[in-house]
């Protein structure tokens, strides 16, 4: 039984096409974050580099980027809680969240409270084949805006697209 429910493998694991495809329409500047890398280089802090303020305090030092985090279904409520406090701290930042449909009711709601778009691939797409048995969530989540409306969720564009 276990082995239809993979609440252990990330999404990339489970489709060898998947990442292929993604770095094929995101580009190659990317980061792909691993678990432990939710914590620093998700919120922007380059490890093992840090400069010293005004008093002479050693604080980390910081570079926006593109990131693409890809929990397994287990974990994904942490994970887009980490991505929900990076992205109120570093609002420079692009993140992408790729996770299988497994356990949706714990992180579905984070999910609608940071992205600006949700995309669905179903079962059976050309990356995500029909023995996945459920679809694949990709969540897109834009830096803010230095002008109003500060984010693009619910901006006509958007909505337009996800129709």
């Amino acid at each position: 039984m276990s082995s239809f429910i993979p609440l252990h493998q990330l999404a990339v694991q489970r489709s060898k096409k998947l990442k292929a495809w993604i770095e094929s329409w995101a580009g190659n500047d990317v980061e792909w974050l691993e678990p432990t890398d939710w914590f620093l280089r998700g919120h922007d802090i380059l490890e093992d580099s840090h400069r010293l303020n005004y008093d002479g305090t050693e604080i980390p030092s910081y570079k926006s980027g593109a990131y693409i985090w890809t929990p397994a279904p287990a974990p994904a409520e942490m994970a887009f809680e980490e991505l929900r406090k990076a992205w109120h701290k570093r609002t420079d930042s692009a993140h992408l969240i790729i996770i299988p449909r497994l356990m949706e009711p714990y992180w579905r709601k984070h999910a609608w409270k940071v992205a600006d778009l949700i995309v669905r691939l179903p079962a059976g797409h050309s990356v995500w084949p029909g023995e996945m048995y459920e679809p694949l969530t990709l969540a897109f989540v834009f830096p803010l805006l230095k002008y109003r409306p500060w984010q693009l969720k619910r901006s006509p564009v958007i909505v337009e697209m996800g129709k």
